[in-house]
């Protein structure tokens, strides 16, 4: 069994990003459920490492979860800087990328999470490969990622000064830098792409339509034993449905009694919908012949 990390990356709600622009409005607590949801992992992590900007969010670790280390990102931008001796920015989150593996006393292996991932099934790191090769999703699919150390070093190490200035001074663009790392893996043999089961909601309406989607959703990924859901910072800013989504979230994080037997309900429902309504269906042209012969001995 190999020995491994979590590494997260977290802003809080009050941060900006590097043009002053607000980077998030509000901490819907999907860092703590994450956290918690790492229990899930058969295979014993060592370390969780959290990067964030402003005061440590501590408030998201339960007392029970050990060996987390806090960094600031401030510390860790100025470590990618010293190493390559490039400037840095501070533009997103996604610069930190850049400096995983210079994380001090990090694992030779580290599992990457963002604080929306949440694992729902039982999940050995025997999952991340495929044949003996480290297997990343087909798509861009919104899940964990696996990386060697060794071997996440090395393809930094290779990029041109010009290719490390252009993702370590990023801004606003996002650049991120795994889809051509994981590129370069798959073009050199040493990792391939792969299915993996998981789970992704992103925009989904507003008031009782988004209430009505979270459920369908989260009984879907349930019913179909989802290893992996990303829920995705779209919540309703209406208070009233905000609160109420929250309630809806955190229940079904928590795998509450009363949200299951509320889940049975819904999915009850559904079938009965979907069997009663062919059913009407089919009955229409019937109660239409019927209307006309009466009104024709009318």
């Amino acid at each position: 069994m190999i020995e491994y990390d979590i590494v997260y990356r977290y802003c809080r709600p009050e941060e900006s990003s590097g043009d002053g622009k607000k980077i998030r409005s509000r901490d819907n607590n999907e860092l703590a459920h994450s956290i918690i949801s790492l229990g899930l992992l058969t295979d014993k992590f060592q370390k969780i490492f959290i990067i964030h900007r402003g005061p440590p969010p501590a408030h998201c670790v339960q007392q029970s979860v050990e060996q987390v280390i806090f960094i600031q990102e401030k510390e860790l931008l100025e470590k990618i800087s010293h190493e390559y001796q490039i400037k840095v920015g501070s533009g997103n989150s996604e610069i930190c990328k850049m400096g995983f593996q210079l994380i001090p006393d990090i694992s030779p292996w580290f599992l990457v999470m963002d604080d929306d991932f949440l694992i729902r099934a039982p999940c050995s790191i025997d999952y991340f490969f495929r044949k003996g090769l480290l297997t990343y999703p087909k798509d861009g699919s919104h899940v964990p990622r696996l990386f060697c150390r060794k071997q996440y070093k090395k393809y930094i190490d290779s990029l041109t000064r010009q290719e490390k200035l252009a993702y370590s001074d990023s801004g606003q663009d996002r650049r991120d830098l795994f889809p051509p790392m994981i590129a370069r893996f798959i073009r050199d043999g040493t990792a391939k792409r792969g299915r993996f089961w998981s789970g992704f909601l992103s925009d989904r309406g507003r008031g009782i339509v988004q209430i009505l989607i979270l459920m369908s959703f989260f009984s879907y990924v349930d019913l179909t034993q989802k290893k992996f859901v990303c829920v995705n910072d779209h919540w309703d800013f209406h208070p009233r449905f905000y609160k109420i989504q929250m309630a809806i979230f955190e229940n079904w994080c928590r795998r509450s009694t009363w949200f299951r037997l509320l889940q049975l309900i819904c999915v009850l429902s559904s079938l009965a919908l979907f069997i009663v309504m062919p059913l009407l269906l089919a009955l229409v042209p019937v109660f239409y012949v019927v209307s006309k012969i009466t009104s024709v001995r009318q």
